[in-house]
């Protein structure tokens, strides 16, 4: 189970579902690169919903994915 999920469904649904609209957070990330890579897939309103995403760093990641992917 998610452990933010009404987080990540609400974030999700104020993107209708579309990853790439989710909204990026202004914060300051170190530019330490450790890579993290993501991936989701899905059904958003009877769609088929894939996602992929590789980012410089977790802080990065979590300021463009917010609570989407916080586990």
């Amino acid at each position: 189970m998610h452990p933010r999920a009404a987080e990540a469904c609400a974030a999700l649904s104020s993107a209708s579902g579309d990853f790439g609209r989710l909204p990026v957070a202004q914060v300051f990330c170190t530019k330490e690169y450790n890579p993290v890579h993501v991936s989701a897939t899905g059904v958003w309103e009877d769609r088929l919903v894939r996602f992929v995403g590789v980012y410089g760093n977790r802080c990065e990641m979590n300021a463009a994915t917010g609570p989407v992917f916080a586990f």
